[in-house]
């Protein structure tokens, strides 16, 4: 193995293996640097808004995509998945990016731990808030853990796209908000505590506001949408039919951002999947189906055939997406497989979205 891909493997090991948050240094590197490779993007692979900034619609052209649920501080996960063998090559995953045979996508939610250790450890870290008072429960060792993990992936993720750019991609989720801001379409978010307010008090009170204002600057620049030959994926279920146009000029449709990573189950109109896909793919007369995460499921995946909406977050499973659209036209492949640290890509099931 050379390059790169050595490159990427090694970094992820580094970052599964951290038992403490890293340098100030390292992070405002890794993150500016990420940002400039997402600030220079243009072309086919990321059209430009009106303004010349790069809009918030990503095409990949790749034939095999590999897509990532919502991470959610899980550096292991992208360590295991680059050791892994890429299915029907004899490469690993991180040769295969380096090679240009495969694309990784995110789908968000970098920071910020889910299940049930993780909701242990955030009560807990709220309890020592709310009995130490002051910093010294806000610096206790649950925060430090939990925000180790996080910065880990963030860091993690920021390394591989600026090493594989516009290969490995990242799009917004809702979590993409370490400061617990309300602006940008974003909003203050707490689910087992107040973890929303909690991570951006810790984030300032470890590293200080310049810090994180390099981070905001970069969740600002990551993409809403990716569009293949027969898909589209996003963070949430779009809440309303939307298209390209209005994905481009994204910097000014706060609603638009919500409707892209704050949707839940049931609240999308009914008809916007199949109409965003329309818009965006072109017109119906081949198979098409919209990947999106955000909502954690009690099964390892949810598939609405009447528009082809497949929802894939599971945080008590370690899984990965894999497209090949190299099969006939508008036919493809569609696999969910589990990611084992000794045995790789494990098959769990095909999919057959909406034909």
């Amino acid at each position: 193995m050379e390059g790169a891909a050595r490159e990427a493997i090694e970094f992820a090991l580094s970052c599964s293996e951290w038992n403490a948050p890293p340098e100030v240094g390292l992070l405002e590197s890794l993150i500016s640097g990420a940002s400039a490779a997402l600030a220079g993007e243009k072309g086919e692979g990321r059209p430009l808004s009106g303004s010349g900034l790069p809009g918030g619609l990503v095409r990949v052209s790749d034939v095999k995509i590999i897509i990532i649920p919502d991470l959610h501080a899980r550096p292991r996960l992208i360590r295991d998945l680059l050791r892994s063998p890429l299915p029907g090559s004899s490469a690993q995953v991180a040769e295969a990016l380096a090679a240009g045979e495969v694309s990784v996508l995110c789908l968000g939610d970098i920071i910020h731990s889910e299940g049930q250790e993780a909701a242990a450890r955030w009560i807990k870290a709220a309890d020592r808030i709310v009995r130490a008072r002051g910093l010294e429960g806000l610096l206790g060792p649950e925060m430090e853990a939990e925000m180790t993990l996080s910065l880990s992936a963030l860091l993690e993720a920021a390394f591989l796209q600026i090493l594989f750019p516009g290969r490995f991609r990242c799009l917004k989720g809702n979590h993409d908000n370490l400061g617990n801001r309300s602006t940008e379409g974003d909003s203050p978010f707490g689910k087992y505590s107040l973890e929303g307010l909690m991570g951006a008090e810790w984030f300032t009170a470890r590293y200080g506001q310049k810090a994180m204002e390099f981070v905001r600057s970069y969740e600002l620049l990551l993409p809403l949408v990716a569009a293949g030959r027969s898909f589209c994926a996003s963070h949430a279920e779009p809440a309303f039919a939307l298209g390209p146009e209005d994905l481009l000029e994204y910097r000014f449709r706060p609603d638009l951002v919500r409707a892209l990573i704050w949707t839940r189950d049931g609240e999308a109109e009914e008809s916007a999947v199949a109409a965003s896909l329309e818009a965006i793919l072109g017109p119906v007369g081949r198979s098409r189906f919209w990947v999106a995460g955000h909502r954690a499921l009690p099964l390892r995946f949810h598939l609405r055939k009447e528009d082809g909406f497949l929802q894939i977050h599971d945080p008590s499973r370690s899984q990965v997406l894999l497209i090949d659209e190299g099969k006939e036209p508008g036919q493809a492949e569609v696999k969910l497989y589990s990611v084992d640290p000794e045995l790789g890509l494990t098959e769990s099931v095909r999919i057959s979205p909406r034909s």
